[in-house]
């Protein structure tokens, strides 16, 4: 078998090949940073209700909020930049079912890794003994399981980082960076690897829109539902979610989820926070208050 970076290199040159160009791991162009005017379709309407939450009474920290439901919408800091750690991989599986929509992947076609490319949190990638699969197993290890080895060789089959920034920023997100592999993304380094709650969430609605019915129930089934984690844990009954969630291991705890009816997104709901006291309790405190105003 080949050296896993001969492996990597030569999955990059065949997938570059069907792209027209060729990603290394190395930084995503930098992005503008300016905010850019919502999808149309996520344009808010004269009806809707914006609230701001107050997190004053939580330790000290950035947090990062950004929901709408039912005509309702609730923000704190949505502007502000946050790192993403495991939430970019809702990005990164749309990406791989829009590059197989339009013919450059198969998600049929296999993939294989040696035990050097193991890395992290691996539980579907480190316990095939095979050591192979496909891109479509690889998409619902990402999404499902937070596999990080399998985001990068996802990383690597869709095109390199570059794939993901062209993507999003075809969706009109101007702000959402993706510029390292797992887990170097995790590690706060000004704004590599960040979003903010509000761009991140009306990117995962923007999402939700753009890929076929088909590739949106893929998505959704490979994402977490109701799990009892983070913004699951408090969604009130009625409301169908997938979620998926992000931790740096530092203090960052992220949570963004998409709500759902007949198959497709209704509204979202982002949070992410950066504080040494940061923890799964913190989102979801942040979650039960928004959804106090989502739901209301």
């Amino acid at each position: 078998m080949n050296s896993p970076m001969n492996r990597r290199a030569a999955l990059i040159a065949g997938a570059a090949a069907i792209l027209g160009g060729c990603t290394a791991r190395t930084e995503a162009p930098d992005p503008s940073s300016s905010a850019t005017s919502p999808p149309a379709s996520h344009a808010r309407s004269q009806e809707d209700t914006t609230q701001q939450l107050d997190l004053s009474d939580l330790p000290d920290g950035t947090y990062g909020v950004w929901g709408t439901l039912y005509g309702q919408t609730v923000t704190h800091q949505p502007n502000t930049r946050l790192r993403m750690c495991s939430t970019m991989k809702l990005v990164l599986v749309a990406t791989a079912l829009q590059q197989a929509a339009r013919g450059r992947i198969d998600l049929a076609s296999t993939i294989s890794w040696e035990t050097s490319d193991l890395i992290g949190h691996s539980p579907v990638t480190r316990n095939d003994s095979g050591h192979r699969a496909t891109i479509a197993e690889l998409c619902e290890a990402t999404a499902s399981k937070s596999d990080n080895t399998a985001a990068n060789l996802l990383i690597d089959a869709v095109g390199g980082l570059t794939t993901l920034t062209r993507f999003v920023r075809s969706l009109s997100d101007e702000i959402t960076r993706f510029d390292r592999y797992e887990t170097e993304m995790n590690i706060h380094d000004g704004a590599l690897d960040t979003t903010t709650a509000e761009s991140f969430g009306r990117l995962a609605l923007s999402i939700s829109e753009t890929l076929s019915n088909e590739d949106r129930h893929a998505l959704f089934s490979w994402l977490p539902a109701r799990d009892d984690k983070r913004i699951a844990a408090v969604a009130p009954a009625g409301v169908d979610l997938v979620h998926k969630t992000g931790t740096s291991g530092d203090g960052a705890f992220n949570d963004v989820a998409i709500f759902i009816a007949n198959d497709r997104a209704i509204g979202c709901l982002s949070v992410f926070t950066d504080s040494p006291a940061a923890s799964e309790d913190i989102v979801v405190e942040i979650a039960q208050r928004s959804f106090d105003v989502l739901s209301a």
